[in-house]
């Protein structure tokens, strides 16, 4: 079993092994990197990724996204906007708000 790759990549995989959301190429397409993860309340995994657009014409700052993986299909969507946290510590802080909205624990950066 190959055991590189993150805990998302590991669940997309299991739930969807015919997506390409974590596929080489389509990381390197979109320089994406996958950051921290957290399973929520509601049993769906969240996790941060990032993004650079840069191109022939165009090279903007690296851009974070609240993603949330459906426990039983795999589906991978978007919380809030795509690439709308500036900072990965924006971003974590948005995905455990996400994650678990009703909890009183304090989450980091704040």
């Amino acid at each position: 079993m190959d055991t590189t790759g993150t805990v998302p990549e590991h669940e997309y995989r299991q739930r969807n092994p015919k997506g390409h959301w974590f596929d080489r190429d389509t990381l390197r397409f979109f320089k994406s990197r996958i950051g921290v993860h957290e399973w929520g309340a509601d049993g769906h995994l969240y996790f941060v990724s990032s993004e650079k657009n840069s191109g022939l014409y165009t090279d903007h700052a690296r851009a974070y996204s609240v993603r949330k993986m459906d426990k039983d299909t795999g589906d991978i969507s978007t919380v809030g906007q795509f690439q709308e946290h500036k900072t990965r510590s924006q971003a974590v802080s948005a995905m455990r708000q996400a994650a678990w909205p009703n909890s009183k624990r304090k989450l980091e950066g704040e």
